[in-house]
């Protein structure tokens, strides 16, 4: 859906933590780019502008509040998120709340008729909540945008036709590292690698001796294979001492190797975080949709499921 107008999209947004602001807390965070949250994108994006906000935890809106003001927001804050979307009725509805609630919410909205929601992702840690969630918002004819910030940033998607086109000659492997979670990180990894490699033909999950198997997102590792004969693997690691983002890829006229979204020969650019996100939802291009974010979520079944065999 173009979003296009005269007017300054109206947007609201639930859950007021990490990605919602406080990362402009975090040293590490603030640096690595210009916009790593959304209220810091919503305060200079000449298109939109917040409107509302929410959360339950008194004590995070009212810290919320404290950093709204020093970035010129002045947006109407809400305890009851149902509540704040009858009232403002936003063209845009950002939520960033716990992964746990995003099927209610999201849900909830389409009834309550928003047209474009940003999930944070994953959309959900249940693959069939998200296969419901999905259909309802393509039945309702509601523009699903998933927060995977690399599927919208210029140099990431240059990079994907780089290798596409042979850039790096035929692929040897690839070898990719995340932490805290397949769902919460280790989507990030398979986001990416699908784009630069098509779709995936088979995975072999692999359990990291180092990390928590249980609960409802386990750090795992895995080797994959896709259609187009490229096969490598995710390492996932303990969280616990870092956070970490790599890829190497191994090709037959060069090797490309990113950390933390920083490559020797420069062909990463994150500087502007969430403001591509942001750029694209405004002129309709959706370049992670449920749809997308659903095949990631359907392999990173596949590995814990195969792990469990």
């Amino acid at each position: 859906m173009d979003m296009k107008t005269d007017k300054k999209i109206k947007t609201a947004i639930i859950g007021l933590g990490k990605i919602a602001w406080a990362y402009e807390k975090d040293p590490l965070v603030g640096k690595s780019d210009d916009f790593p949250t959304h209220s810091r994108v919503l305060s200079r994006h000449p298109n939109f502008y917040l409107a509302a906000a929410q959360d339950k935890s008194g004590k995070a809106r009212n810290s919320f509040l404290s950093y709204a003001k020093d970035f010129g927001l002045t947006p109407k804050v809400y305890e009851d998120w149902e509540a704040m979307i009858k009232k403002e009725n936003p063209d845009l509805l950002v939520v960033a709340s716990s992964t746990e609630s995003h099927y209610e919410i999201c849900s909830r909205a389409i009834d309550l008729d928003i047209k474009n929601i940003l999930c944070e992702k994953p959309i959900s840690f249940s693959l069939k909540e998200a296969r419901k969630l999905v259909q309802k918002t393509e039945k309702n004819k509601c523009v699903l945008f998933v927060n995977y910030p690399r599927a919208f940033n210029p140099s990431y998607i240059e990079l994907c036709k780089k290798i596409q086109k042979g850039f790096f000659g035929k692929i040897q492997s690839f070898d990719a590292k995340y932490s805290k979670g397949i769902f919460n990180n280790g989507t990030h990894v398979l986001d990416l690698l699908i784009r630069m490699f098509g779709e995936v033909k088979k995975v072999r999950g692999l359990k990291n001796l180092t990390c928590d198997f249980g609960g409802v997102d386990p750090t795992v590792s895995a080797a994959i294979s896709f259609e187009n004969g490229v096969s490598g693997y995710i390492h996932g690691l303990n969280g616990n001492f870092y956070n970490i983002f790599e890829l190497d890829i191994i090709g037959g006229l060069g090797r490309l190797k990113m950390v933390n979204d920083k490559d020797p020969r420069g062909l990463i650019d994150t500087t502007k975080g969430l403001y591509h996100v942001y750029d694209n939802i405004y002129s309709g291009i959706n370049r992670c949709s449920g749809r997308d974010s659903l095949k990631y979520l359907e392999v990173a079944n596949k590995i814990i499921k195969s792990i469990k065999k």
